[in-house]
């Protein structure tokens, strides 16, 4: 009988001990956790508990295959989370889980093959181990009640713990306002304990999916308090949505490196200095660029129409050329438009899938007769950044070769590389944006184009740990962006009060909110606060800036 206990014991704390390894490499790598034993230890012990809680109504093999399948089915989840953000699973991950086509995610599974070999001989080992466990019950009475008493006494050094932390905050609190605050914030650390945070978070996306879809119904009677627009001729209106976009690596914005050259000739354009992102994800950023939403009230991008309705209702045709994969939200918009254009938006990664592919589309619709106003959403510089341009764009050297890339290779050590390759991005999108310009400008009636990005990207700047976007401590390259506009000399003849405006509103300090006014302005279409926040009217600069990070949550910056 020992020696049957003692195999027991062996195999319940090999068992444990492969439950934990998410949470170990939790402790490891992030960023709150890294170089601080006092907190990897807390974490690991809390985590131990929270782990063992279960057992204590479970037989041995039951809680091990339950624990098993939920923890392994989720463990590759976690794992990117931390490999590429060097945090514990966020909802925002979850909502990029989703949103993200299905060739692109194999893709990153498959790039990332020594985690997943190794997840599967983990797999493999530990239901092996599960299935030699005898069933009996892992803990006596008497031990269940030693780990509801740690848990108990936990949860007070923990509430305890985060009053002694509120001490000196909130002076005007009383004592009971305090515990239930040192409460909530306890709480909030299971966010952060695998796998707990992935439940929590996932129920929290789903109440959230489901508030979007009651959002919507509201959307269909709204109506913009504009008037309808009366033209002898036709005008043309372009926003091109860009993709991780920096403010300092392009060209014309001082760049050590000419990577827009043939935007940089132009006349007619200019190019604004301090002009910030409100969101460093995609999924974040564009219902804040398309509707009169903003950082603080998100909600409001699912309580009315966005700007080409908002053209729409005033007359107007208008156009959707799309390179990206289109979100629920940009989908609901698109339905009511005159035209959708896409191309191989379920495979970004298709060898001759590139951003130019919107010329033809733009030159089969021909001079529009009518007023019109188009979005164009390109790739930009979505990652990966070697397929998003030919060969023939690979000037900044060295990079990798398109056909021996791995995920594996994000890390600090190959910079240079990504450094190289995100520019070559940018001369690429150069090249795409100047042959939209040129386009307009054949069209031979006023045209504005104006272009802004979504987010920035971050390339281990400064010495920093971030890179691509969507991180948790969002950095200025993640949402400092370019915005610039071109103007046709049409335009320029029949409103030069705007030009003149345009070029007074440089280096004024906003966030992308601008997008939706200043379009509507640019076109004479009033609309309330268009003059305040038009970057053609009386814009006002902002002295704060509120950021959506790669966790959802609102940060607050100083221009």
């Amino acid at each position: 009988m020992p020696k049957i206990l003692s195999r027991q014991t062996v195999l319940v704390v090999l068992l444990i001990a492969l439950l934990l390894l998410p949470n170990i490499y939790t402790a490891c790598v992030a960023i709150e956790l890294v170089h601080l034993p006092l907190k990897q230890i807390a974490y690991l012990g809390v985590c131990l508990i929270l782990l063992l809680l279960p057992a204590c109504f479970f037989k041995a093999r039951t809680y091990f295959i339950i624990e098993g399948v939920l923890n392994f089915l989720l463990f590759p989840i976690e794992i990117s989370s931390l490999y590429l953000n060097h945090q514990s699973c966020s909802e925002a991950f979850l909502v990029n889980i989703f949103h993200t086509n299905f060739n692109e995610a194999i893709e990153l599974v498959l790039s990332l093959y020594p985690i997943v070999i190794g997840v599967i001989a983990l797999y493999a080992l530990y239901f092996f181990l599960s299935s030699k466990i005898q069933n009996t019950y892992i803990f006596p009475r008497l031990h269940k009640g030693y780990l509801l008493a740690c848990l108990i006494g936990l949860w007070f050094a923990g509430v305890g713990g985060m009053l002694f932390v509120l001490r000196n905050q909130h002076r005007e609190t009383n004592r009971m306002a305090k515990i239930i605050l040192a409460n909530d914030l306890l709480v909030r650390k299971a966010y952060k304990i695998f796998p707990y945070n992935i439940y929590l978070h996932s129920r929290t996306f789903i109440k959230k999916q489901a508030e979007i879809r009651r959002l919507q119904k509201q959307v269909a009677d709204f109506q913009f308090d504009l008037p309808p627009k009366t033209m002898d001729s036709s005008e043309l209106y372009i926003l091109i949505i860009g993709e991780a976009a920096r403010y300092d690596h392009q060209g014309f914005n001082g760049y050590e490196r000419n990577t827009t050259p043939h935007l940089s000739s132009l006349s007619s354009f200019i190019s604004y200095d301090s002009i910030y992102s409100e969101a460093n994800l995609t999924a974040n950023s564009l219902p804040l660029l398309l509707t009169r939403a903003d950082a603080r009230h998100r909600e409001i991008a699912y309580q009315e129409k966005t700007l080409p309705e908002a053209f729409a209702q005033s007359g107007f045709d208008t156009y959707w050329l799309i390179k990206q994969f289109p979100y629920p939200f940009m989908q609901r918009a698109i339905e009511n438009a005159t035209y959708c254009y896409s191309r191989n938006v379920s495979n970004t990664d298709k060898d001759d899938n590139y951003d130019i592919d919107i010329i033809p589309a733009l030159q089969s619709i021909g001079v529009p007769q009518h007023p019109s106003m188009m979005v164009i959403h390109l790739l930009g510089c979505h990652f990966r950044y070697d397929q998003r341009y030919p060969e023939e764009y690979k000037v900044f050297q060295p990079t990798w070769d398109k056909d021996h890339f791995s995920y594996m290779l994000i890390n600090p050590a190959n910079k240079e590389w990504f450094v190289n390759a995100y520019d070559n991005c940018l001369l690429y999108t150069d090249y795409v944006i100047s042959q939209i310009i040129e386009w307009a400008k054949q069209c031979h009636q006023p045209a504005v184009v104006m272009y802004v990005s979504d987010h920035g990207e971050s390339l281990w700047d400064d010495g920093n740990i971030n890179v691509l976007h969507g991180s948790y401590n969002v950095v200025p390259p993640e949402y400092h962006v370019p915005l610039y506009v071109w103007y046709s000399e049409e335009y320029k003849q029949k409103y030069p009060e705007k030009v003149a405006a345009m070029y007074s509103n440089k280096s004024v300090k906003q966030n992308t909110s601008v997008v939706f006014y200043s379009l509507l302005d640019l076109a004479n279409i009033p609309i309330p606060n268009s003059q305040q926040k038009s970057i053609c009217g009386s814009l006002v600069p902002t002295d704060t800036l509120y950021v959506i990070n790669g966790k959802g949550e609102l940060d607050i910056l100083q221009p």
